[in-house]
Formats: structure tokens, C-alpha cells, sequence
């Protein structure tokens, strides 16, 4: 430094949280799409820096899709695809897969169905073609599927003991009485009831190419994944299966509370719901703003009261759940048994204190900030890329709909936040489920409202 010259540092005060950074501007990028004759689009995420490709085969149908009310089939049947073709056992399925080095994986939503694999680029169309004849030339071989059925019993039972699944599973079945959406998963009964006939059927009505779509996503041109979509799979031809059209039961006028008996239980589980938004909604952004503000993260109103002030758990948040027709709005924690319902009354505080108290600027600019880098976390590489634009196009969602995502982040005000916490977060109008040992819970729970107590299958206990 020169003689007579000072330098003068600044100093960040320790008292005193950095400050937040101004949202960024991600880039979405414009991805071509083709139409086949037979229905199927087919969309390319172009990425060169690495020899891979991944594929997504995607379906606007799901688990609650069957009009036939067995809800186990279509997971059965997207699962024995890879079990056997007409000409490949599951055998030969399985060293290929190994032999290409292929990552295979299938996923089976409330209204969407996915196959997915990953492989080298430079062994993409043997792996289309195995696709291709997984996809339209299934066999369902009955030993394959006795297999599958004794895979699905361990699971089912497996997720019968797991407090969180049972509490989602009674809170939608008193969101949605009666609808398709109260269902979470399937009983063992339509495991066993599934055959190969119905398995058939199903793949035929709900698995076809009329509103499904195939992104490839990686070291591939648009001109050539269109051309292989078309060579592989431009014969396949499917049923035009029918969208569901149940009619939503109305949302509940007043709270209830629901405790499912788990005999022994250390400790309880506790979710306060309420009914949302479908997705694309154009309260859907404020709605999801208002959950960040309070229970998104560890740094929500309800995280920092449960469990930094309270000590009552490791973490409590809260989730939006969309649907194409509907949503819900889910608060959950593990807690102790003994402060199980004053968790409850402490959740539905801040409920209504949001409804009452909006965020201030830095709480505000917190939240939007955690929105915008979750969303750009998915930027990251074209197969995450891929997935963003599938689901988007299944669910009829616009153009310009993550394009315009952080700018609609941006344009919320903390007004506006709370008028949808006003209209969408009412304490008065939720389902109220707490899994725990009931004697350790129950009679606290008896101030909150008349209490209805189930086992852990379902059954209603008087």
C-alpha cells in the first residue's frame, strides 16, 4: 500500500443476519416438440456436456384413473412391464438392462404415471427399443405377477405401521369422501383380486400414446429423438381412456379430529389438514408463498415455534399438495404423545395468526428466496429439466407458466398474502389427525372437539 494511503474495511455486524441477495432471473429454456400420428409427443432437452440420455415416458393417468375400483392395477401393471415381454423373459429383460448399463425406474402418482431410464448415449437405440417392447408387448406372466403380489403385501403391511402414511391416509379419506383422491393406496384385497385379463385391460385403456408424451433429455438432437420416438414407438396404438369426472364432495364447514389407535405408540403424529387449490390456479402462487411463510422450512413460523420455542419436536412444517381439480393443505409433526394436542392448538395459532399478522419485507424476501433456489435447483441439469416440462404439459399447465415463475414470486405482496391465508388457511375448517397410543392422547384431545377413533386398517372403534 502507498505511503499516506488507509484502507478502510467494512465490517458486517454480528447481531445481525446477512442480508438477502435480489432474486435471480433464471433462464427457461424453449423445448422443441413433435407430435407422432398415433398421439405421442415427444420433447428434447438438449445437454451435451455428458454421453448420457435420459428418457421419460409419461402418462396424464395415475393410481386413481381405473373406473373398475381396483387401484392396485395400474401400479401392478406398470411394475410387470420389465417382468416379461412377448419375446424377452424377465430373465433376459434384466442382462440387458445390466449389459447396457441402463437405470430403469417406474413411479405411479395420484395422476400420472412415469417409466424412466438413463443410458449412455451411444447405446440410446438399443435402449428405445427395449422400451418400446416393454411398453407394447407386456406379457403379465403369472408367476411374474405371484411375485409382484407378495412384493405388495410386505409393502402394504410395511406402510400400516408407518405413522405419517396413516395419518395422510385418514386426513384425505375426510377431505375427499367418496372421490377418487381420498385414496393414498390400495388394500391387500385388490392385490390379491388383480389377474392377468384385468391387467391387460387396463394397459390397453390407460396406458396408450393419446395424451402421453416421451422427453428425451441429454446428448441427443431433436431431430433425431423425434425420429426414434416415431421408428420404435410410432405403431403403438391404446384405448382413449376418459379423465375422471367424480364430483368433488364439498369442503368441511367445521373442524373434526380423528385419532387412529396405534396401540404403544412413543410418540404421536399429528397433521392438521385442509382443502387447497388445483394446480395452475391463479391464487396458486399466493398459496404457496403463504405455506413458506408458515411452514415451508426450518426457518417457518411453525418450525421455530414447535420446535425452537416449544421443544415439543425435531421439526413441524407444512406442504401444498396439488391436484388437477383440487388440493390439500397439510401441517405435520412427530411429537411427544404428551404434548400432542397442545401442538395442535399451537399449528392452528399460527394458522390464524397468519391470517391476522402478514410477513414483513425480510420474512417475505426470505421466503421468496427459498422458492426461486428450489426452483432453480431443478435447472441443474436437463433430465431434472425434462421432468419440470412433462409434469407441466400433463397438467395442463400454460407456456409460459415456469418461465414466469420467479417474476410471480415477485409480484406477491404481503397483502396479498394475507387474503389467501384469510380465504385458503381457516383453523375452523380443517381435519385434525393425531396416530398415537389413545390413552395417552385422547382424553387431551376431547377439548378440541368430539373425537373419532379408528385402528390402524381403517376401521371406525366406537
Amino acid at each position: 500500500m502507498p505511503a499516506g494511503e488507509t484502507r478502510t474495511t467494512k465490517i458486517m455486524r454480528m447481531d445481525q443476519p446477512p442480508p438477502i441477495a435480489p432474486l435471480p432471473k433464471p433462464g427457461y429454456p424453449q423445448i422443441p416438440d413433435a407430435v407422432l400420428g398415433n398421439g405421442l409427443r415427444v420433447l428434447t432437452v438438449e445437454e451435451f456436456a455428458l454421453p448420457k440420455v435420459s428418457l421419460c415416458l409419461a402418462w396424464p393417468t395415475g393410481r386413481t384413473s381405473d373406473s373398475t375400483g381396483n387401484l392396485a392395477l395400474t401400479s401392478l401393471a406398470i411394475e410387470l412391464l420389465e417382468e416379461g415381454t412377448e419375446t424377452r423373459s424377465a430373465r433376459q429383460i434384466a442382462d440387458l438392462l445390466d449389459q447396457l448399463a441402463i437405470h430403469y425406474g417406474t413411479q405411479v402418482r395420484m395422476e400420472q404415471s412415469r417409466i424412466t431410464l438413463t443410458v449412455l448415449a451411444r447405446y440410446l437405440e438399443p435402449a428405445l427399443e427395449l422400451l418400446a417392447d416393454l411398453v407394447l408387448h407386456p406379457a403379465f406372466p403369472e408367476e411374474e405377477l405371484e411375485k409382484a403380489r407378495s412384493r405388495w403385501r410386505s409393502h402394504l403391511l410395511s406402510q400400516r405401521s408407518q405413522p405419517a402414511f396413516l395419518a395422510g391416509e385418514r386426513s384425505h379419506a375426510a377431505l375427499y369422501r367418496g372421490h377418487p383422491y381420498s385414496r393414498v393406496s390400495f388394500p391387500v384385497a385388490h392385490v390379491e383380486a388383480a389377474d392377468r385379463d384385468a391387467l391387460c385391460r387396463i394397459h390397453r385403456r390407460l396406458l396408450a400414446p393419446q395424451g402421453a408424451l416421451l422427453a428425451f433429455s441429454g446428448a441427443v438432437k431433436p431431430d433425431r429423438a423425434t425420429g426414434l420416438a416415431d421408428r420404435y414407438l410410432g405403431c403403438w396404438r391404446g384405448e382413449v381412456s376418459q379423465p375422471d369426472r367424480a364430483q368433488l364432495p364439498p369442503a368441511p364447514e367445521s373442524r373434526r379430529v380423528l385419532l387412529v389407535h396405534r396401540p404403544h405408540s412413543v410418540q404421536a403424529r399429528i397433521v392438521v389438514a385442509g382443502r387447497g387449490l388445483p394446480r395452475g390456479h391463479r391464487d396458486s402462487t399466493p398459496l404457496f408463498l403463504a405455506n413458506q411463510v408458515l411452514g415451508g422450512s426450518a426457518s417457518s413460523r411453525l418450525f421455530l415455534n414447535l420446535r425452537e420455542e416449544k421443544g415439543y419436536t425435531y421439526g413441524a412444517y407444512s406442504t401444498v399438495k396439488w391436484y388437477r381439480r383440487d388440493g390439500v393443505i397439510l401441517i405435520g409433526a412427530d411429537v411427544r404423545s404428551d404434548v400432542a394436542a397442545e401442538s395442535v392448538v399451537e399449528s392452528l395459532k399460527e394458522m390464524e395468526r397468519l391470517r391476522r399478522e402478514p410477513p414483513g419485507s425480510r420474512e417475505l424476501n426470505r421466503c421468496r428466496a427459498e422458492l426461486a433456489g428450489r426452483f432453480i435447483r431443478f435447472l441443474e441439469t436437463s433430465d431434472s429439466v425434462a421432468h419440470l416440462e412433462a409434469s407441466r404439459r400433463l397438467d395442463g399447465l400454460p407456456e409460459n407458466y415456469y418461465r414466469n415463475y420467479v417474476q410471480r414470486l415477485q409480484r406477491v405482496t404481503p397483502d396479498t398474502i394475507q387474503e389467501t391465508a384469510r380465504t385458503y388457511l381457516d383453523p375452523e375448517r380443517t381435519v385434525i389427525t393425531v396416530v398415537a397410543d389413545r390413552s395417552q392422547v385422547e382424553e387431551d384431545l376431547a377439548r378440541l372437539g368430539p373425537v373419532s377413533v379408528y385402528d390402524t386398517d381403517g376401521n371406525r372403534l366406537e
